[in-house]
């Protein structure tokens, strides 16, 4: 019995190693013993933790493919973001968790994108509160009705020093989420 349960039990390691998925039932019996079952579970799947630049940015949210750090990455509507998924753009800072698939890519089940920072004086003014472009340390700037503003939008001026958070858009330009007046938060 040993002899062809130690078989069984190989055959059923060799095929989840060759990349079988299924739980595999093991059974052995010798004429003089009891019939003895075993199961051998799936491999879960390895987890995955890659973290760079997105590039090559194709889909639709919440189902997105795209790279980073030489690793294809998609996403799915059981994938949780920590902001919205329109933020996940061609140069954007990501974290991704996910599971490493038998291909080699990820199958994504967390996304932090990262946000960005600048700062500086504010040039090239443009448009009326809360929907303002302008540019801060060379980088373009992008505001909208979900930008908090921690004085008034209208404190917004050319030469007015202010810190910048938010997402970087594929142009390179940024989303703003956060506008400080004077660097501070």
């Amino acid at each position: 019995m040993r002899t062809s349960l130690c078989v069984s039990l190989a055959l059923a390691l060799a095929a989840a190693a060759c990349g079988d998925r299924r739980d595999r039932e093991v059974i052995a019996s010798t004429p003089a013993s009891p019939t003895v079952s075993t199961t051998v579970p799936a491999p879960s799947p390895q987890r995955a933790r890659v973290s760079g630049a997105a590039s090559s940015t194709a889909g639709a949210c919440p189902s997105l493919t795209f790279a980073v750090a030489g690793a294809a990455v998609t996403t799915t509507a059981s994938t949780t973001f920590d902001d919205a998924c329109l933020h996940v753009v061609n140069g954007a800072i990501v974290d991704i968790e996910g599971a490493r698939q038998s291909d080699g890519s990820i199958a994504a089940s967390h996304v932090t994108i990262e946000q960005v920072s600048v700062s500086g004086g504010v040039s090239h003014l443009a448009g009326a509160c809360p929907s303002l472009t302008f540019t801060v340390a060379g980088a373009s700037v992008n505001t909208s009705t979900t930008t908090t503003f921690s004085a008034r939008c209208a404190d917004v001026a050319n030469g007015v020093s202010v810190r910048v958070d938010g997402y970087q858009r594929s142009d390179g330009s940024i989303d703003a989420a956060l506008v400080s007046r004077d660097g501070k938060p």
